[in-house]
This record gives structure tokens, C-alpha cells and sequence, in this order.
């Protein structure tokens, strides 16, 4: 066969593939990825003005930012107004630590979970929507930022600062995630939360939370919003829980009055 020939026969395979590809259509776009946050609302002027009403009791300030390591002696501070009496007045003395919350297996992943037949046993991961960050810092800061606006500490602070601080908060995430099938899609907030007074150790408050939300449609953004609400309940309990508790340890060392250091 001569030269030309080949030409030709290339030119007329390049031409039928051509051809071939123009019915195939051309490949649809790859799907971008998309990320979001929860950003729980400030608790109600009801649950936050619990934080106020524990009366009759005198609490002693801890001065912020004591850090680790200095020996423990006589309790530090200055003695406070009566709780909810005026501007100084404060739910509980010292500073309260919000800790990372733990999970264990997909529940510490960045995809979002969703069940596609709305059963608490099958979940699977969503391709392309993903946490801006790890849920179990996500909630921690959300936490933490849900107590300052209660009022509940005078200061609510993280580990990462290496204080010493007063009382802990701990949790584990249970469930986080989209219940597709068996009815309109809605999601699941469940948390292990625990709070304790680090002086004598004492557990102040453990219970599990849960807390479920119709979202407004099928859509992935909605469900977030969803679970914005879901998990603003689940921490409303928790901050009436913990004002309760403290309500009945702070009873306790009332009229109680502290020397300042010299």
C-alpha cells in the first residue's frame, strides 16, 4: 500500500471517531465540592436568664488566665455580689472549659452522614459536601460560644489556652446526620454531655441529649439548617441541666466569704 494510501485511511478513521464522539455527547461536569458550617443561635432571653436566678449564694471570682501548674492553697479572688443582684452579679464563680467533643468512626469524618432509607442503622457519606471542619470541633466551638452568650461562667474558655480552670465540659457526638427516606427528610442531633467541678472532681451533670428536625426540603444546605435548630435544642437542655445542678451545689456555700491574697 503506498503512502498516500495510509493518509487516506488515517484521515477516514479520525473522521468516524469524530463522528462517534459527536453521538456520544460530551461528558457531563464533574460536581464541585461544597462546604458548610453549623452556626447554632444564641440561647433564648429565657434559658439565658436562668443563668441569673440562683439567689442567697456568695461566689468567689478565680482571676483569669491562672495558669497550670501553680500549687493549689486557699481559694483565690475576691467575694462577689449575690447572683442576678446587679451587673456583678454571675451564675457561678471561675472559669468553665469547653473540651474537644469525641466520636468514634464516620461521626469524626468531614462528609456529611445521610441514611438513604431513613434508618438509624445504615448511614453512608455524602460525596461532595463535607464540614468546613472535623464535628468534633465544629460543635465544641459552637458550644462554647452557645455558654458565653447564657451567661452561665464568667468565663468560657477551651484547653488550648492551658489554664486552670474550674469546671469541664466533655461530650461524645452519638449521632449527627440525614435521615432521607420514610418521610419527609429531617435530621438527628445526639450528644453524651457531661459537666465537672474540678476541685473535688465532683460530676455535676451527665445525660444524653437528642433532639430531631424537619428540614425544609430535600436540599443538603436545608438539612444544615436543620441541624442548626436541632443542635440549639439539644444545648438549651443541657444549659438548663447544668443551671439546676449549679443552682444546688453553689446553695451550699452560701454567705461563704474568702480573704483576698495579700
Amino acid at each position: 500500500m503506498t503512502r498516500p494510501s495510509l493518509i487516506v485511511l488515517a484521515l477516514a478513521g479520525l473522521a468516524g471517531l469524530t463522528g462517534l464522539t459527536g453521538c456520544m455527547g460530551s461528558a457531563p461536569p464533574i460536581p464541585r465540592d461544597h462546604y458548610y458550617r453549623v452556626m447554632v443561635a444564641p440561647p433564648s432571653r429565657a434559658a439565658a436568664s436562668q443563668t441569673a436566678s440562683i439567689e442567697g449564694a456568695t461566689f468567689l471570682e478565680r482571676p483569669l488566665g491562672r495558669p497550670l501548674g501553680r500549687p493549689l492553697g486557699r481559694p483565690l479572688g475576691r467575694p462577689l455580689g449575690r447572683a442576678g443582684s446587679g451587673a456583678d452579679g454571675v451564675a457561678f464563680p471561675g472559669v468553665l472549659s469547653v473540651a474537644p467533643l469525641e466520636a468514634e468512626g464516620l461521626l469524626r469524618e468531614r462528609p456529611l452522614l445521610y441514611s438513604a432509607t431513613g434508618s438509624a442503622t445504615e448511614m453512608q457519606q455524602h460525596d461532595y459536601h463535607y464540614w468546613m471542619d472535623p464535628p468534633t470541633r465544629m460543635l465544641q466551638f459552637q458550644l462554647v460560644d452557645y455558654l458565653r452568650a447564657s451567661g452561665l461562667a464568667r468565663s468560657v474558655v477551651t484547653p488550648d489556652l492551658r489554664i486552670e480552670v474550674d469546671y469541664e465540659v466533655s461530650g461524645r457526638i452519638k449521632r449527627f446526620e440525614r435521615l432521607l427516606g420514610g418521610g419527609p427528610t429531617r435530621v438527628v442531633v445526639e450528644l453524651e454531655l457531661a459537666l465537672v467541678a474540678r476541685a473535688d472532681n465532683q460530676l455535676i451533670v451527665i445525660g444524653t441529649y437528642a433532639a430531631e428536625a424537619i428540614a425544609g426540603d430535600d436540599g443538603v444546605e436545608s438539612s444544615v439548617l436543620a441541624l442548626n435548630r436541632a443542635l440549639g435544642q439539644v444545648f438549651e437542655r443541657f444549659l438548663a441541666d447544668a443551671t439546676s445542678r449549679l443552682r444546688d451545689r453553689v446553695s451550699g456555700i452560701s454567705g461563704a466569704l474568702v480573704t483576698p491574697d495579700p
